[in-house]
C-alpha cells in the first residue's frame, strides 16, 4: 500500500468557532486515520500553553505516526498510554497524575488501522461501519446528563427562559462537582458499572477496548467524535442531524440530553471532528 489513507470527507469545528479552542483532532497517516477527542477542560490548567485535552490529543496524535503498520488494537492503545504517560514525566508530574486522576492528560479516540482493516474505539468517540453504527456512551454521563435535564427542567417550569438558563447553564454549575471527581472512574475496573475506558497514561482494560472489523465489501468508513449527536454517512447528513437538534433543544435537555448546551455566541454544545475514509 502506498500514500497515506485517501480522505473521503473532514472536518474539524470547534464549539466556539475559534479554531484554537479546539480540543478535537483529526489524524490521517500512511497506516492510521483517526479522530481524537481531548476531555473538555474542567479547570483553567495548562500544559505548554494549551488546555489539558488539546494537548493530550496532539500526544495521541503524533504517537500514532511511530505505531507500527501491523500493529493490533492492543499494541497500539499500550503505546498511547505510554506516550502519555512519559508526557507526565517530562512535566515531573507522574505521582500527581496517579494519585490525582482529575489531573490527567485525558483522551478518546476512534481508529482505522489499513492493514488490519479494523475500527478501534477507546472512550466515547464513534464510528460508522456499512450500515452499523457504533457508539460508545458513557453511563456516568448519561446520569449527569439526566440530572442536569432535571435540574434546568425544574428552573424552566419554574420561569426561567431557555436564553437565561443558556447563558448561565446553572444545570452545568449543579453537577460540576461531579464532574470534576468523576475521573476516578477512568479504566478503574474496580468502580463497578459506571467504570470507563480513556487513554490517560494508565493501563486501558481489554474490555474499554471496543474493536469491529471492516467487511471486504465495505469501501469506506465513517469516525467521529460525539460532538455529532446522531452520526451519518455524509458530512452534510451529519452536520444537518446536529443543527435540527441545536434548533429543538438548545439547552440539550430533551432531544439530545448532554452535560452542555450551546452557550449564546458558540455554534454548538462541544467540539466536533468527522473523518470518513476509503477502506
Amino acid at each position: 500500500m502506498s500514500g497515506p489513507v485517501e480522505i473521503l470527507e473532514r472536518a474539524l469545528v470547534s464549539k466556539t468557532g475559534r479554531p484554537e479552542d479546539c480540543e478535537d483532532l483529526v489524524y490521517m497517516g500512511r497506516d492510521f486515520a483517526a479522530v481524537i477527542d481531548g476531555a473538555t477542560r474542567k479547570t483553567d490548567a495548562l500544559w505548554d500553553g494549551e488546555t489539558r485535552g488539546r494537548y493530550a490529543a496532539r500526544v495521541l496524535a503524533a504517537t500514532l505516526d511511530r505505531v507500527p503498520a501491523k500493529a493490533d488494537a492492543r499494541e497500539a492503545v499500550d503505546r498511547l498510554t505510554a506516550a502519555t504517560l512519559d508526557a507526565y514525566r517530562r512535566f515531573g508530574v507522574e505521582d500527581v497524575a496517579r494519585e490525582t486522576p482529575g489531573e490527567r492528560l485525558t483522551a478518546s479516540i476512534a481508529v482505522f488501522s489499513r492493514h488490519a482493516r479494523e475500527v478501534w474505539l477507546v472512550g466515547d468517540c464513534q464510528a460508522l461501519v456499512g450500515k452499523h453504527t457504533i457508539e460508545t456512551g458513557k453511563a456516568i454521563d448519561v446520569l449527569l446528563a439526566g440530572a442536569r435535564a432535571a435540574f434546568l427542567e425544574i428552573a424552566l417550569a419554574d420561569g426561567a427562559t431557555i436564553r437565561d438558563l443558556r447563558e448561565t447553564d446553572p444545570g452545568r454549575e449543579f453537577i460540576r462537582p461531579l464532574l470534576q471527581s468523576q475521573a476516578i472512574l477512568q479504566n478503574n475496573l474496580s468502580a463497578g458499572p459506571l467504570w470507563y475506558p480513556v487513554i490517560d497514561g494508565f493501563p486501558v482494560p481489554g474490555e474499554g477496548m471496543r474493536i469491529f472489523p471492516v467487511p471486504d465489501h465495505v469501501t469506506s468508513v465513517v469516525l467521529a467524535t460525539d460532538g455529532y449527536p446522531f452520526l451519518r454517512a455524509t458530512l452534510a447528513e451529519s452536520e444537518a442531524e446536529l443543527e435540527r437538534v441545536l434548533e429543538r433543544d438548545p439547552l440539550c435537555i430533551r432531544h439530545y440530553r448532554s452535560t452542555k448546551c450551546t452557550r449564546p455566541g458558540d455554534v454548538s454544545f462541544d467540539d466536533r471532528a468527522f473523518l470518513s475514509v476509503r477502506t
